[in-house]
């Protein structure tokens, strides 16, 4: 009896003196362990491995497209050399790989919570903070080696600062630059964004429509974007590498979507959450819908491609 008197006594102090906002904190931080967890420990996916020994061969010189085959943009690999030339040809350069995409991996998680925050309230985002990591595949593939966890970042903080741009009175210029910037880092890192860039193609005209941003401003959000595409083109073409660029990004990406089937993705598609988001679509507010609307064609866009696997959903997780 005296145990059972000791543990109620307990427990009404910690609910005296833990508000809701403690246990989604506390939540948080069991789930961040977690993560830690998986990425210590968990196996190396052969993506892993595949992007890592990419980034190793053009640190010791070759040329991506040209002297080994690539079907995945490039700016992920370029980020990793300079890991592998400082550390060295050694076990310990794969370790410290894994610990930059951890890091990719809680800079995702905290751009992820200042959205929601920015569009609803702290308690919303420490929810949807916790909603997110206690998705498995959102650990699972957002700890990996893979150029979709660079670009899903810079697609993160696109369209954080294009919602910031939004709802700022002042309508600053830097917010909209800056988000041009990162949509195009985004497709740098991989042409899957193609997807993001559509929608916020679709956002921005429907921003144009309602006069919520100027002719000037959509103009020059776009001429931002075109910026570095254009000047990796030129590099392109000047090493006269387009050609095995444009066959093992695009064609051979192609073929493997020829066969459209929605079926193949039940397993994998969300159903509930996007039919959570179609509602959500009809019941709020306009900035609300805008996300709304690019959360739902991101899970879309998952069944573009024939081979169904859960880092496409990774974009759209946050």
């Amino acid at each position: 009896m005296r145990s059972k008197e000791i543990l109620k006594r307990l427990g009404d102090w910690f609910r005296a003196k833990l508000s809701p906002l403690s246990y989604l904190h506390f939540l948080i931080g069991f789930l961040s362990c977690v993560a830690v967890y998986y990425a210590v420990l968990g196996r190396y996916d052969t993506d892993e491995i595949e992007g890592f020994h990419t980034a190793w061969k053009i640190s010791v010189g070759e040329k991506i497209y040209e002297d080994f085959f690539q079907h995945h943009h490039p700016l992920f690999y370029y980020v990793l050399v300079p890991i592998i030339k400082l550390v060295g040809e050694q076990l310990l350069a794969l370790y410290v790989t894994e610990a930059f995409a951890f890091m990719v991996f809680v800079a995702i998680t905290v751009i992820s919570f200042l959205l929601a925050r920015r569009i609803y309230d702290v308690k919303t985002a420490l929810l949807s903070t916790v909603l997110l990591l206690s998705s498995p595949f959102f650990i699972k593939k957002g700890t990996e080696i893979r150029p979709d966890i660079l670009q899903t970042l810079f697609g993160l903080l696109s369209f954080y600062m294009l919602t910031i741009y939004i709802m700022d009175v002042s309508k600053r210029k830097s917010y909209l630059t800056g988000s041009a910037v990162f949509l195009s880092l985004a497709f740098l890192s991989l042409q899957k964004s193609i997807f993001l860039i559509f929608l916020i193609g679709l956002v921005s005209l429907y921003l144009l429509w309602k006069r919520l941003i100027g002719k000037k401003d959509f103009l020059l959000y776009w001429s931002v974007f075109m910026v570095l595409p254009v000047v990796y083109l030129i590099y392109l073409l000047t090493l006269g590498e387009f050609g095995n660029y444009f066959d093992f990004n695009w064609l051979v990406n192609i073929k493997l979507m020829q066969r459209f089937s929605l079926f193949r993705y039940f397993p994998y598609a969300p159903v509930l959450f996007l039919l959570f988001l179609l509602g959500s679509f009809l019941n709020l507010g306009k900035i609300h819908r805008l996300v709304v609307f690019t959360g739902a064609g991101l899970l879309v866009s998952m069944f573009f491609s024939l081979l169904p696997s859960t880092h496409w959903i990774l974009l759209a997780a946050p």
